[in-house]
């Protein structure tokens, strides 16, 4: 039985890294108004993230997308 786990755990991890491999080349983008200070009136969130993947095509659990803060100012973010 743990023989039959580590097969699954090898499987998912393997469809883990072809799939952030694809996402590495992905850019999404996101509108929001901003003051004149580049701060957001409004804020990019994981669920924000989860939704311009899924329009994309990709299934991603909102809860699996991490940002240490919503993104709250203008600027590239990785």
């Amino acid at each position: 039985q743990r023989a039959a786990l580590l097969k699954v755990e090898a499987k998912e991890r393997a469809t883990a890294e072809a799939q952030a491999e694809q996402l590495r080349a992905l850019r999404l983008t996101f509108e929001r108004r901003a003051g004149e200070h580049g701060v957001l009136y409004g804020s990019v969130t994981s669920l924000d993230v989860a939704e311009a993947l899924k329009e994309k095509g990709y299934e991603i659990d909102r809860r699996r997308i991490v940002l240490r803060d919503p993104i709250k100012e203008m600027g590239d973010f990785t």
